[in-house]
């Protein structure tokens, strides 16, 4: 047959396998994965599949402001589009992007969006998805807020939002969070209702750099409740003994020595009360109590102390302040705090802390301020280290849980800890070491107390 009368069978097959390849974008798109399978599965197990997608799926460096895409070019590059309020081209683009796994290039695509305004709660949701599995929990919370705001019923941007609060180890905020998920998504979570849902076991020794002082032993033992919706109970128990080399005027007649220095004992019992309450607009509340058993040579003195705080909320940091008062050995005390906490890169990969104190006693007030930062070294490894400065008799320290009740007023202190979670999500170990330097109070010297403690948490 001629090569001319092939020619027209040939053209029109060419524009049939054109019409084949330039497919509609509907055709084109993978659809999303359910949610419930997406958000449920833990960071862990996921396999990220690599994927190749053109770089068109974003805005060209060269492109003008507002020009979106086509979804086409999920296959092939194809002129640019001027319709940046194209809600079906975008979500169909952010849901294809979550299928596939590409958590960085959905947080692109979804805050153009957002900035030309094209914003609705399930693009909220697939971002908060995403920056939960690139560990920035505190973007997270925001868009999952944001998703809540607009849809207060979504469970999925619910069970997302306490996952990114436990995410920053803030479980009353994660327990509120929660409050209206069903039982088992709570149980999950473990964030259900527990009489005993965390135990802490703490132990360590003190070794003071002066003669007249021996070493010292301290253990502490911690139970926690939790009540949902934010409520949480905390108890613990705790004992120190010394033995210091003190002056003890002796009275009465007899044979028995003189004044002179003596070895004494120095005990200290401790139980303390800690109830953590959920307020309006993003708010805790802090109500405590302490006992403080005190003993110095054969002199009891009974303690009470009262404390109360109101704490502030939020991804990136949280702000605290908190009053103690009562009275401790032989003499009413009160003491007033202010804590922030500071994530800079909305994780715990880096932070920072800060606490200043204001103890008064007998008319006078003694500050002590605390500056801290910690940082993540390895997958389970954070080291953290601080230094305090401030002349102090009396100190409350993180809620009450330590109560400083000192024979010789602390100067300043340096401290240095590594915390360990250990496999299977229960076990957290926590080492610390601590350098106090203290005032002898009879002879107006000074030296240092090593401290050094090794915790255990068990969480269920």
């Amino acid at each position: 047959m001629p090569a001319r009368r092939l020619m027209l069978p040939l053209l029109w097959l060419g524009a049939l396998l054109l019409g084949l390849a330039v497919r509609p974008a509907a055709a084109q798109t993978v659809p999303a994965a359910p949610l419930d399978s997406v958000v449920r599965e833990p960071a862990d197990s996921l396999v990220v599949e690599p994927v190749v997608l053109p770089d068109s799926l974003v805005q060209e460096p060269g492109a003008p402001a507002g020009v979106w895409p086509r979804p086409d070019s999920l296959r092939r590059r194809v002129p640019l589009v001027r319709d940046p309020a194209d809600f079906a081209y975008v979500d169909s683009l952010t849901a294809a992007l979550l299928a596939r796994h590409r958590w960085a290039l959905l947080d692109s695509v979804g805050r153009r969006a957002i900035g030309l305004g094209l914003d609705y709660p399930a693009l909220r949701q697939r971002l908060g998805f995403a920056a939960t599995l690139r560990e920035r929990p505190a973007e997270a919370v925001r868009h999952y807020e944001r998703a809540l705001l607009d849809n207060s019923a979504d469970e999925q941007s619910r069970l997302g939002l306490s996952l990114a609060w436990l995410a920053l180890n803030q479980r009353e905020a994660a327990a509120r969070a929660a409050r209206p998920l069903p039982d088992s998504a709570r149980r999950t979570l473990r964030l259900a209702p527990r009489l005993l849902a965390r135990a802490e076991a703490e132990a360590g020794g003190q070794w003071p750099s002066t003669a007249d002082r021996s070493a010292a032993s301290y253990g502490r033992l911690g139970l926690g409740s939790q009540w949902g919706g934010g409520w949480a109970l905390w108890q613990a128990v705790s004992h120190y003994a010394q033995q210091v080399r003190v002056v003890v005027p002796e009275f009465g007649p007899g044979p028995g020595p003189g004044p002179g220095p003596r070895w004494v004992a120095v005990r200290q019992f401790d139980y303390q009360a800690l109830l953590t309450v959920p307020l309006p607009a993003r708010l805790q509340g802090k109500v405590g109590y302490h006992y403080t058993g005190s003993r110095f040579h054969e002199t009891r003195y009974p303690g009470h102390l009262g404390y109360a705080a109101l704490r502030y909320v939020r991804p990136h940091w949280q702000l605290q302040a908190g009053l103690y008062a009562g009275r401790l050995t032989d003499s009413v005390r009160t003491q007033t705090e202010l804590q922030l906490t500071a994530y800079p890169l909305g994780n715990l990969h880096l932070y920072g802390f800060g606490r200043a104190s204001f103890v008064r006693t007998a008319g006078r007030t003694a500050p002590h301020v605390v500056l801290g930062a910690g940082a993540r070294l390895a997958r389970r490894l954070w080291v953290d280290g601080y230094a305090g400065w401030g002349r102090v008799p009396v100190l409350a320290d993180q809620d009450g849980a330590y109560v400083y009740n000192l024979l010789d007023p602390l100067r300043r202190r340096l401290g240095l800890g590594l915390l360990v979670p250990l496999p299977g999500r229960h076990w957290v170990t926590r080492l610390h070491y601590g350098a106090e330097a203290r005032t002898q109070i009879q002879t107006l010297t000074f030296y240092t107390q090593h401290t050094l403690t090794l915790a255990a948490t068990w969480t269920w």
